[in-house]
């Protein structure tokens, strides 16, 4: 028998308490505990009980509760770490109601208490703090169940920072929006540089506009990632350029690989194992994507890689920077 602080979905709490009654009717079941929505306490119950109930996102073991007081908070942790052995650690507090620290003062005090090295990539353990108000719930899992998603798997973010995209401008009504869209897309994959790609002389208005938005986009997207992250994350560099220009230039490099998108391209099936071995071997790759007109088309002709990603489909403008980066990503095989 041992308590629980349950982290579920918004709106899932009672539904949670229900189950947890049904399974083990003896147990003390606190659905939204003070008010606070994605939480349920459990007292008296089994751990491989609550494991059975899919709509829980988390079981967490409740090792000791102690005042959300920092430095009772830390003491606390640090007599809950006395129990295990591990040599690298993390810990991660989530704070709920009015308190006169943050959870990241919570973070960095309680780790300088512990024995071991930081790892907040892969650690052998990670400590969870819970605040309610005036209360802390202390808690502890090996990392490996929480972080095993990215085990194995390597980091695509070194390829990401090699593309730059060369975007023509949108400069249709809602031009904004559209660069807010394209921004939100190029800083979620954290590419290098997009290069608002001109053609000729246009309105300065309609593209202050565009690219307004892309930046907004990009910033917007970068402060969720950082609060998300545990790693550096690194902002999408924004740049106008003439596209014939950042084209001849890109060409002549001999680390440098082109890809142009269009609709009139090769079936992206039939180059891509040819594109795999090209795009392994760069050090730049840049893509060419059109917005309502498409790419110039002196730019297609003196293309060598010209390649429509969609096949019977002309697909919107703003899912360019995604469909471009997820079919190069594919490449990686």
């Amino acid at each position: 028998m041992k308590n629980f602080i349950l982290k579920t979905r918004k709106g899932m709490e009672y539904v949670v308490a229900s189950k947890i009654k049904n399974y083990f009717p003896e147990a003390s079941v606190t659905a939204r505990p003070e008010g606070f929505l994605g939480l349920v306490l459990v007292e008296n119950c089994e751990k491989e009980v609550l494991e059975e109930i899919p709509e829980i996102e988390r079981v967490l073991p409740v090792y000791s509760i102690c005042r959300a007081e920092i430095d009772e908070i830390t003491q606390t942790v640090k007599k809950v770490a006395s129990h295990f052995k591990f040599g690298t650690f993390a810990v991660r507090c989530t704070r709920r109601g009015r308190h006169d620290f943050t959870s990241l003062d919570v973070e960095r005090e309680a780790g300088k208490t512990l024995s071991g090295k930081v790892d907040l990539e892969h650690p052998e353990i990670i400590f969870f703090v819970e605040i309610i108000n005036q209360k802390a719930f202390v808690s502890a899992l090996p990392g490996n169940k929480i972080m095993k998603k990215y085990k194995h798997k390597e980091s695509v973010t070194s390829f990401l920072r090699k593309i730059k995209v060369v975007q023509m401008p949108y400069l249709n009504p809602g031009a904004y929006e559209m660069g807010l869209r394209i921004g939100r897309a190029a800083q979620s994959f954290e590419i290098s540089e997009v290069i608002v790609g001109l053609y000729q002389k246009h309105p300065a208005k309609d593209i202050i506009e565009f690219t307004a938005g892309i930046l907004r986009g990009v910033r917007t997207r970068y402060h969720i990632q950082k609060k998300t992250y545990t790693r550096a994350v690194e902002t999408v560099k924004i740049s106008i350029d003439d596209i014939y220009r950042v084209f001849m230039d890109a060409s002549a490099r001999k680390r440098a690989f082109v890809i142009v998108t269009d609709p009139i391209g090769t079936d992206f099936r039939k180059v891509s194992d040819e594109l795999s071995e090209n795009v392994k071997k760069a050090d730049e790759i840049y893509v060419f994507i059109g917005a309502r007109e498409g790419i110039p088309k002196g730019i297609i002709r003196k293309s060598e890689y010209v390649v429509d990603l969609s096949p019977g489909l002309t697909f919107a403008t703003e899912l360019g920077i995604t469909a471009s980066v997820i079919f190069l990503m594919s490449l990686l095989k």
